[in-house]
């Protein structure tokens, strides 16, 4: 049987199946669960202030951990933060107060960068909405 009631139903299953494929296609791009990120960006330096000159950085963000939020440290101790998401890097970090871990890999001469052991900053590192430019420094060993 044809006619208006038939079309209008084949109207609205087809509505129906275009809006589910929208809000599955939605859900599923990761430009839909990244977070806003934050440029961050700043400088290492050892515990004598002289810059690192390599390693890596890692920020742990306290109210929401499930992110990793990671940056290569510069032989000139610069270091720019990503956040990974579903195998990208994306640009910047999760705005909130965060845990800081550094782990050196590279040595000047003469200094020991704390063995290329991970450190954990002592104090907590709060990333506000906008660009970040931050200076941190290694404690002294103890």
């Amino acid at each position: 049987m044809h006619g208006p009631l038939t079309d209008l139903r084949g109207a609205w299953i087809a509505a129906c199946v275009t809006i589910a494929a929208a809000v599955c296609v939605s859900e599923t791009s990761p430009e839909r669960r990244v977070p806003t990120l934050q440029t961050v960006q700043g400088r290492v330096f050892g515990a004598d202030g002289e810059p690192l000159t390599g390693g890596h950085i890692m920020f742990r963000c306290e109210d929401d951990p499930q992110w990793l939020i990671t940056g290569d440290i510069q032989p000139d101790g610069r270091f720019t933060l990503q956040t990974r998401f579903e195998e990208v890097d994306w640009p910047g970090a999760v705005a909130g107060t965060h845990t800081v871990t550094v782990i050196p890999t590279a040595s000047r001469p003469g200094a020991e960068q704390h063995l290329n052991l991970p450190v954990t900053l002592p104090e907590k590192v709060t990333v506000l909405n906008g660009v970040n430019d931050l200076d941190l420094r290694l404690p002294e060993k103890t």
